[in-house]
């Protein structure tokens, strides 16, 4: 799909990187133009045109690593501020629409997530709530930009979302395979990439599933049929995978709108919640925030019903966990966690979402909140056998 964009975005991205480093959380109007023509100065060199890599930043030969970082993350609604026709989706994220989403707040956003995204420095970052490949590259450019941080490969394609949103990966290493999953035909797709790094091989699959919010026209039992279904798509193409290679590395990732114990993760998905099973199951995977204190598993909070929610979560065949032979890439003890630092918090430690905030004594006047989003990343690191 060929969309046609806007070029003052390209234009102007070099005036606003590293914009809003810094902020202290509170709500605040963007910065006047005066400052950020006045930030220029401190560029030495030439801000790069849209789509060139600056100079400063070379691609390092690549070296097969010791370890492996992997992350996922829902970002929470990267849209960009274009009105794309083919997709209704995205009409509220624009300069004119509900969330009054203006070219600032976009590139607020992208500052924001860059800042955290290089503090986890990942190998490999799946993200959900993705609109299209331009705000990946925009993603990737700002990380490059401010952080000097190189994640060259893209992965995503367009799915035929409602809500006009995917999932992706961003990584630093070439795939060998990729692999598209979908449940129904009008779902959101799940992506699985193969990647091989020197003589150790390692398949990630990224989720985002149906939300358990029923929307218009939908029943609640619509909504969880759904989820059965995507997590029966992916059962099968774990268990096929596994049943080929039982000593196969592989990981499952993503935010699956479900609780870690939920009958669909657990039973319908084969997403265990104890790791001996997997010696009667081989064709399972372990759900590794089923090993945190229940009360360390929320990664969402539902403020209508006050309640912490473990919608996100990572999941590893048994091979990463040291299991079977010839295992090249194992996790690495207590690396799994919940990524929760100061600034990505409200004040009740809830995640501090991205969004507008309208003062009731300015009913004119919108002002950006500088959280991140409204779910916590989870993060892993996998280990290459003989290599320290």
């Amino acid at each position: 799909m060929i969309r046609m964009k806007n070029t003052f975005f390209g234009l102007f991205i070099p005036l606003f990187v590293g914009l809003f480093v810094g902020c202290s959380g509170t709500e605040q109007a963007p910065p006047s133009t005066d400052w950020v023509i006045k930030r220029l100065d401190n560029y030495n060199t030439p801000a790069p045109r849209m789509g060139q890599r600056p100079d400063a930043v070379t691609k390092a030969s690549v070296k097969i690593p010791a370890e492996l970082r992997i992350v996922s993350w829902n970002v929470e609604n990267l849209f960009d501020t274009e009105n794309d026709p083919d997709n209704l989706g995205d009409d509220e994220f624009t300069p004119t629409g509900t969330q009054k989403w203006t070219v600032a707040a976009y590139e607020k956003k992208l500052v924001q997530l860059a800042q955290l995204i290089a503090e986890m420095k990942p190998d490999i970052i799946g993200l959900a709530e993705i609109e299209n490949r331009r705000v990946l590259k925009d993603l990737q450019r700002t990380l490059l930009v401010n952080h000097a941080y190189d994640l060259p490969e893209i992965l995503h394609r367009e799915s035929p979302d409602k809500r006009g949103i995917d999932v992706a990966l961003l990584a630093k290493y070439k795939p060998t395979d990729t692999q598209w999953l979908r449940a129904n035909d009008d779902a959101r797709e799940m992506l699985s990439a193969s990647f091989t790094i020197g003589p150790a091989s390692l398949t990630v699959v990224m989720c985002h599933w149906k939300s358990k919010r029923v929307a218009p026209g939908m029943t609640e039992e619509a909504s969880e049929a759904m989820r059965v279904k995507e997590a029966t798509t992916l059962r099968t193409y774990v268990k096929d995978r596994l049943r080929d290679n039982p000593n196969a590395a592989l990981l499952v990732m993503g935010d699956f709108n479900d609780f870690v114990t939920s009958p669909i993760l657990c039973q319908t998905a084969g997403l265990l919640l104890n790791r001996d099973a997997l010696t009667a199951d081989p064709t399972a995977l372990f759900n590794l925030s089923s090993a945190l204190p229940e009360n360390e598993r929320g990664t969402y909070y539902y403020h209508p019903q006050k309640k912490w929610n473990d919608l996100d979560s990572i999941s590893v065949s048994p091979r990463l966990l040291g299991q079977g032979t010839s295992s090249l890439w194992t996790l690495r003890p207590q690396s799994y966690h919940i990524v929760r630092t100061p600034k990505q918090l409200n004040s009740d430690g809830t995640p501090k979402g991205f969004r507008l905030f309208k003062p009731k004594d300015k009913p004119e006047g919108f002002y950006i909140t500088t959280g991140y989003s409204d779910h916590f990343p989870v993060t892993l690191t996998l280990e290459r056998v003989g290599a320290h």
